[in-house]
């Protein structure tokens, strides 16, 4: 089928639906927008404004997904990607969308870490079993005994520590490569968070202003380049340290995420989601 044929067949659809009763706005909406006539050129406004890509959907993607046996699960993840790449070069909704990529990013990494769990540790007790091995203080339910009923943040840090374990007598959670990887993807999951709970009165430009003038009012030692504390002054004066433990370390977490989330590190998330799909790829063989 070609790339017109394909638009008429959405057309066709669109115009089905907007000529029961009830829809006859839509069929309206697109005959003011772009006009009554029926050639290219106007079909081609209608592909624009509804965000078909047809290119995008037969390119190829760094994202791998056929070594996926069930046909439903990887024919999910290879939708989620498509439109977490749409949205990357703005053709969904006609401009780049960090927010909604990272959503399409996060679908995909939390479907991945649910296939490895179960595919590797077979049923829902054994994965409880070994993520209370990787976290003795999680809060697991037996209500809903799936995966899917288990908290995001058990699980990453579950299969994260089996694909980067820490090094010997290391009290990390896993090895500096693994730590990476997981702060990406709790980065991009915590990124839906920040759709939900933003306002005009706690933007991440605003709190990361205000955090950095408390930091330069409290006198603390800070790199105003890279945005970052000057740790060998703090560690050496008491009360550098004091000031940083009881005023400034509750928010910088925070302020952390926020400094990632601005830089919109797009080539970030899509290494973090490779680095996933290559070891759980690895992993169940």
């Amino acid at each position: 089928m070609t790339d017109k044929e394909k638009i008429i067949e959405q057309i066709n659809r669109i115009e089905q639906y907007a000529r029961r009763p009830d829809n006859k706005w839509l069929l309206d909406e697109l005959c003011n927008r772009f006009g009554r006539g029926g050639d290219l050129y106007l079909i081609k406004k209608i592909e624009h404004y509804l965000g078909l890509d047809y290119k995008l959907d037969s390119a190829d993607s760094i994202l791998d997904y056929s070594f996926i046996e069930d046909e439903s699960i990887r024919d999910q993840l290879i939708s989620d990607n498509r439109e977490m790449m749409r949205y990357r070069y703005g053709v969904r909704s006609h401009k780049i969308d960090f927010d909604e990529f990272c959503r399409y990013a996060h679908l995909q990494a939390e479907m991945l870490v649910n296939v490895y769990l179960n595919i590797i540790y077979k049923d829902y007790y054994t994965i409880k079993h070994r993520i209370i091995q990787s976290t003795p203080n999680a809060k697991i339910s037996d209500d809903y005994p799936h995966v899917e009923g288990i908290a995001y943040s058990y699980k990453i840090k579950t299969i994260v520590s089996d694909f980067f374990p820490p090094e010997e007598k290391s009290k990390a959670w896993f090895s500096s490569r693994g730590q990476g990887l997981y702060d990406t993807l709790i980065n991009i999951k915590e990124v839906r968070n920040t759709q939900s709970h933003r306002s005009e009165h706690t933007t991440p430009e605003l709190f990361m202003k205000n955090y950095e003038e408390k930091v330069i009012a409290l006198g603390i030692p800070w790199d105003s380049n890279k945005k970052d504390f000057l740790w060998q002054k703090i560690n050496v004066n008491d009360r550098y340290k004091s000031d940083y433990e009881n005023q400034l370390k509750a928010d910088r977490t925070k302020y952390l995420f926020y400094k990632w989330y601005v830089s919109e590190p797009y080539n970030e998330v899509i290494g973090a989601i490779s680095s996933l799909i290559h070891n759980v790829r690895r992993s169940i063989g």
